[in-house]
């Protein structure tokens, strides 16, 4: 799997999930061994201009829907069933969206449960989908100097509202203007400076056992 993933072959992935489930494969190790060891390669390859944007985002997908064919055996209560679920989108007057659409896709795989709400996002909307899902991450979105005061909104729609505590907060998008610093001005829990690293930071809250309140 780890090969097919990093050859870019979407069927060859779907198959050899299929395979590894015939095999008596534990779906934890394919995942890890197989399936992520073969998405480092490919992000790799993404992160040197190897590979198109297109290519990138077909095979994190298929990378997710291996996944799923993998935990479709594991009994429930498998701590790789549950992730934390993520909302995510551009905010209102931006409409830009492929790095959005790639880091949905890069969280996908990585087993998230990812809501998009796309692009030109009113900032109450991000808060009313993070309750309606019982999202635990909001990740906001913009290349758009502007349109950065809508991050701050997001944060203080949630303080207004009494919610702050329930969801975790990452901005992302141009590293010039999103900054660690204005993260911190506004009252982010995390910034992601690109795509690779907004997956980073979703992922360290999530691994944060004292993120969430229960």
């Amino acid at each position: 799997m780890a090969m097919a993933v990093a050859a870019c072959n979407r069927r060859a992935i779907i198959d050899g999930a299929r395979a590894a489930l015939a095999g008596g494969v534990d779906p934890q190790v394919a995942i890890e061994e197989g399936l992520m060891v073969g998405l480092e390669s490919v992000e790799s390859q993404f992160s040197q201009k190897k590979i198109p944007m297109l290519t990138l985002a077909t095979i994190e997908y298929a990378v997710r829907d291996a996944r799923e064919i993998l935990l479709s055996k594991t009994p429930d209560g498998s701590p790789l069933k549950r992730r934390a679920r993520v909302v995510i989108g551009i905010v209102a007057g931006d409409p830009h969206s492929i790095g959005k659409t790639i880091s949905v896709a890069m969280l996908s795989s990585r087993g998230f449960e990812v809501h998009d709400l796309g692009e030109d996002v009113l900032p109450d909307r991000f808060v009313e989908k993070a309750q309606e899902v019982h999202a635990e991450i909001i990740a906001v979105g913009t290349l758009v100097l502007a349109c950065m005061r809508h991050q701050k909104d997001v944060i203080d729609i949630l303080s207004e509202k009494g919610l702050r505590d329930h969801h975790k907060v990452v901005i992302c998008g141009r590293t010039e203007i999103i900054t660690p610093e204005f993260a911190e001005e506004i009252g982010s829990d995390e910034c992601g400076e690109d795509i690779g690293d907004l997956v980073v930071k979703v992922q360290k809250l999530a691994d944060c056992k004292d993120a969430f309140d229960p």
